[in-house]
């Protein structure tokens, strides 16, 4: 997600002109059969992508936003990749419901 981008250029690189890398990700292709992007889990893609361009703590710095438990997974994905927490950045939309148990 980039908002208040002026153009794809604004994603790719930073202000310095440092390359940046990000993968357009659709969790339920279902709902916009036109959209485009990897399809899958976000966590997966993670992984996927962090092993093929060697990402570690040294060389990346990791934004997530979405879902709590989501944000959740990917951090502890990058921390046993040895992210350390002061790269993994995060922005939580909401704070989940604690689900109350319905006695019987």
């Amino acid at each position: 997600m980039a908002p208040a981008v002026r153009g794809s250029s604004d994603i790719s690189t930073n202000s310095t002109g440092t390359p940046r890398k990000h993968v357009p990700t659709v969790s339920r292709p279902w709902d916009d059969p036109n959209g485009s992007g990897e399809v899958g889990r976000v966590d997966d893609l993670v992984r996927k992508y962090a092993d093929m361009w060697s990402l570690d703590g040294t060389n990346a710095i990791a934004y997530l936003c979405g879902h709590p438990e989501m944000i959740e997974h990917v951090k502890g994905i990058l921390k046993r990749r040895g992210f350390p927490k002061e790269v993994i950045k995060e922005e939580i939309y909401w704070v989940p419901k604690k689900q109350v148990a319905v006695a019987t």
